[in-house]
């Protein structure tokens, strides 16, 4: 909220200006903190339509990983050359060309001038900095290392977003072909089958079993297309609402890792997930027990989530993190327990971990290799396949015909 007030300052002087604060006690306190005498402040009203254009720069303005990085690689370079953190942060808020970001920094910067630390200031905006982020800068704040927890948080969101970027482009030309599969079937059904049908008719063609097929298919798709892609729209809604549950996330999460080829994968990705949150965390700093609670809550699946948490109580217990990973062979393999088993006694888990992730990393980058290179020629076949199927369902009856005047 912004705030309108009227005050003297040290010297006399009247004056007058606006000031971002969550209420008017907050900013009659950043105002004293100035050494200002406050007369009046009042909160300035917001018309409508300026709120509605407010809001739909929210909804369009997302903070990227790009700027992110950007943003945890200045910083840091700045907090090295020792230049204050508020400083830095005004600085950093004229340079950043995100409007959400630019004004979510200006208002941390306020909240650390007021006193408050930077991760706690940090933790209002969890849209933006994930429960990790916050981890990692807490671990910095407390062993005084801040720049080095910016540096560690800047390599991990790099290296993830290209991570992400590699699975989402794997996935864009089979996608494009099904598209486009979908659209020339769509298209021969709807106007060009029953032209060539009315044709074949008055031909007083004999048509074949493929032929019927396919212009009962046509005729079910006309009068009953809008219907079905309505109901196919309405349940992929109930089905994302569904998963957004809790219960409903539970029962998707657990299937995914049970399907066939697909689960071996996403255990994969998974476990890099797993190993890349607790190398990093544990590299800025932070003691198991807090690794295992931040990696928790950003694993990304139900049943990791749940094993997770499971060994953070085992841990703080005093049990060893490879003894309760044990337990779950299927989801942790022997592989990677034995290598967190040479990390416990070398005492050198980062290292291992940072091992675990290389290794499932390539896995992964090579099982998506082999998926596209099956699944783009695959794909191309099933679709000459359809189409050839319907032309020669349209021209079977034709060449009947020819063949017998």
């Amino acid at each position: 909220m912004d705030f309108e007030y009227r005050a003297k300052n040290e010297e006399g002087e009247e004056v007058n200006g606006t000031i971002e604060a969550d209420s008017k006690g907050e900013a009659l306190l950043k105002l004293q903190q100035r050494d200002l005498y406050v007369f009046e402040v009042k909160k300035i009203k917001v018309p409508f339509y300026k709120k509605e254009f407010d809001l739909n720069i929210a909804l369009f303005d997302n903070v990227s990983d790009t700027d992110l990085i950007m943003f945890s690689r200045q910083l840091g370079i700045m907090l090295e050359s020792q230049i204050g953190i508020i400083e830095s942060l005004r600085i950093l808020a004229h340079q950043i060309e995100s409007n959400k970001l630019k004004k979510t920094v200006e208002d941390v910067a306020e909240k650390v001038e007021g006193g408050e630390p930077f991760s706690k200031a940090l933790e209002r905006y969890p849209d933006i900095f994930s429960p990790f982020y916050i981890g990692a800068i807490e671990s910095g704040e407390a062993s005084g290392n801040l720049p080095q927890s910016l540096q560690y948080l800047e390599d991990h969101i790099e290296r993830s977003s290209k991570f992400k970027k590699k699975l989402i482009g794997a996935m864009v030309y089979p996608l494009f072909i099904v598209f486009v599969f979908s659209f020339v079937v769509a298209f021969l059904l709807f106007f060009v089958i029953p032209d060539l049908v009315e044709m074949i008719e008055e031909l007083d063609a004999e048509m074949p079993m493929i032929t019927q097929i396919v212009i009962t298919t046509s005729d079910f798709v006309i009068d009953w297309g809008l219907l079905v892609l309505i109901l196919l729209v309405a349940g992929s809604f109930a089905f994302f609402k569904a998963i957004k549950t809790e219960k409903g996330k539970e029962i998707f999460d657990s299937t995914l890792l049970k399907v066939p080829v697909i689960g071996a994968f996403s255990r994969k990705v998974y476990l890099t997930y797993f190993a890349e949150s607790m190398a990093t965390l544990i590299s800025s700093g932070l003691d198991m027990v807090k690794s295992l609670e931040v990696t928790e809550g950003i694993v990304g699946n139900y049943v990791y989530k749940n094993i997770v948490a499971e060994t953070r109580k085992d841990v703080k217990e005093g049990r060893d993190i490879s003894t309760s990973l044990k337990k779950h062979p299927k989801f942790f393999p022997s592989l990677v327990t034995q290598m967190i088993i040479v990390g416990e006694k070398t005492g050198e888990m980062e290292k291992i971990l940072k091992s675990v992730v290389r290794f499932y990393r390539d896995e992964v980058e090579r099982s998506m290799d082999s998926y596209v290179k099956i699944a783009e020629p695959a794909l191309i076949i099933l679709l000459g396949a359809v189409v050839g199927g319907l032309v020669v369902a349209v021209l079977l009856p034709i060449y009947n015909v020819g063949m017998g005047m």
